[in-house]
């Protein structure tokens, strides 16, 4: 099992927040602390490249985070998912509302 690790790097106003390990109801809430501590007007691509399983509290997290980062100017991508959590996305009705970038086919 991956070690679940959140990092950030902001560059040219653009934060990319990569996720590794798997991001549940036990890891959800420092990615959670993590998206409410981005700027007002922060656009955010949640990179989830690293991340091989997604739970509700996951999908919770980046929906939540998302309308907040919307309420305040900015928005939230979730960028790079792997098939498996492609599929959780797909599932839950996530792709409707949050924009995905870079899928793994």
């Amino acid at each position: 099992m991956i070690p679940f690790e959140v990092r950030t790097n902001v560059c040219d106003g653009l934060a990319t927040v990569a996720v590794a390990g798997d991001l549940d109801c036990a890891t959800a809430p420092r990615l959670r602390a993590t998206l409410e501590g981005m700027a007002p007007g922060q656009n955010v691509v949640v990179d989830l490249s690293g991340t091989d399983f997604l739970d509700c509290a996951g999908v919770g997290v980046l929906l939540s985070s998302q309308r907040r980062l919307r309420q305040l100017g900015g928005d939230l991508v979730v960028g790079s998912p792997r098939s498996a959590v492609l599929r959780v996305l797909d599932i839950t009705g996530v792709l409707g509302v949050i924009t995905v970038a870079g899928a793994e086919s």
